[in-house]
């Protein structure tokens, strides 16, 4: 399995039993995630209590991604994955494709600017109002929303692509260069499940007036 192939030589997992339980799947076109966020949800209301507001895993983190790959990535090949770590009580999400990559998009888009390392280029990706296509709708605001979204929820990620290593470990933003290329972009994501809020429930029925 080439996502599993590609954990392994990054090594950042716990054992090799990671791919037994959760949810893998490819990515395919815009037009399926709706499709896939039942599919997203129904996993996860296996794994967190109903009492919990988990929304933003669906309509930011995992729908954010995904239509990130379907218009950027240019890949013919991409999977997603969601598993429970028991032990930490979080969520981990992986998003890879093997497409062109976070620092050759940015790098053929932004020619006007320098680049350090790939590093560097993954951190610029992440900024507000950068994007390397254009939409009107969430113009340049998907990336933004993840790490913005990531941070509030004192989750951590890790994004992978090329030469680069940009991550988020819950107090600060860390640059690295990798000594093994990625070809394509690799994202991890890890949501503590402590850090969830109860749901609200709101009652309008004081407000009623005939």
């Amino acid at each position: 399995m080439m996502l599993k192939e590609l954990v392994k030589k990054i090594s950042f997992f716990k054992d090799s039993e990671y791919f037994q339980s959760g949810l893998l799947r490819s990515i395919k076109t815009e037009t399926k995630l709706l499709e896939e966020r039942t599919i997203v949800n129904n996993f996860l209301s296996l794994l967190i209590d109903s009492k919990f507001d988990y929304d933003f895993i669906l309509s930011i983190l995992f729908s954010e991604l995904y239509m990130n790959i379907c218009q950027h990535s240019e890949s013919e090949q991409s999977f997603y994955y969601f598993s429970k770590c028991n032990s930490e009580n979080s969520i981990e999400i992986i998003f890879f494709d093997t497409g062109v990559g976070i620092p050759n998009k940015i790098r053929a888009y932004y020619k006007n600017k320098t680049f350090e390392s790939d590093s560097e280029c993954i951190e610029f990706a992440l900024q507000n109002d950068v994007t390397t296509k254009s939409f009107i709708q969430n113009y340049g605001r998907g990336l933004d929303n993840v790490k913005s979204c990531i941070s509030s929820y004192c989750g951590e990620f890790q994004i992978f692509s090329g030469n680069g290593k940009f991550s988020f470990d819950g107090t600060k933003y860390i640059k690295r260069s990798l000594s093994k290329k990625i070809n394509g972009t690799m994202v991890f994501i890890k949501i503590n499940l402590n850090n969830l809020t109860i749901k609200q429930d709101n009652d309008y029925s004081n407000e009623l007036t005939f």
